[in-house]
């Protein structure tokens, strides 16, 4: 009985193991955009995931809140029968700026081995709140890939303009950090979950 127990806990012990995740594992890159003195950032992590559970996450609007980076509020909008909707989202920045707020149209196309969400901002979806700075430009995607391996590679893509007199240089440097960090604290709420 004794040499049994021993090979479950070890058993358990590998398998709890096997499903961690640390910020080194998660590459970024900033690419220029043309005319803009903001980055495309694109976070990538390659790894075992339950991949259903994942999709789950990202689609699951009214937490990322929880998980992302000085994201305040976050809320869908909308969903519609084409695989399409809205989202709002409220973001912390540091004093002397504004919070921000922004509105994004998605669409999704999935493949039971590959998974796409696409978005970018609709300003103008619903009216302005007078206390937040409105984004008028965003976009970026969600790319899901299940390998032979057993691993599911997943890149996230954002582009941002803060607008508002926003240094290059700060905003760049935040949005590389919160990227990558949200990218990492979403990974690692869906392996513990």
């Amino acid at each position: 009985m004794k040499p049994l127990l021993t090979l479950v806990i070890a058993l358990l012990s590998l398998s709890i193991h096997a499903q961690t995740i640390s910020p080194e594992q998660i590459s970024i890159q900033a690419e220029a955009v043309t005319g803009s003195k903001f980055k495309r950032f694109v976070s990538q992590a390659t790894l075992r995931i339950d991949f259903e559970k994942l999709i789950a996450a990202i689609e699951d609007f009214n937490h990322y809140k929880d998980w992302y980076v000085d994201c305040l509020e976050s809320t869908i909008l909308q969903i519609n029968p084409d695989s399409t909707g809205y989202t709002y989202f409220v973001n912390d920045l540091p004093w002397p700026y504004d919070n921000r707020d922004l509105v994004n149209e998605f669409k999704l196309t999935r493949t039971s081995d590959s998974y796409f969400m696409s978005f970018k901002s609709r300003a103008d979806h619903i009216p302005k709140k007078e206390d937040l700075y409105r984004i008028t430009q965003s976009e970026g995607s969600w790319k899901l890939s299940k390998l032979k391996s057993g691993e599911v590679t997943i890149q996230y893509t954002l582009y941002v303009n803060p607008g508002d007199n926003i240094p290059g240089s700060f905003a760049n440097s935040t949005m590389e950090n919160s990227t990558k960090e949200s990218l990492f604290r979403l990974l690692q709420r869906v392996l513990t979950n």
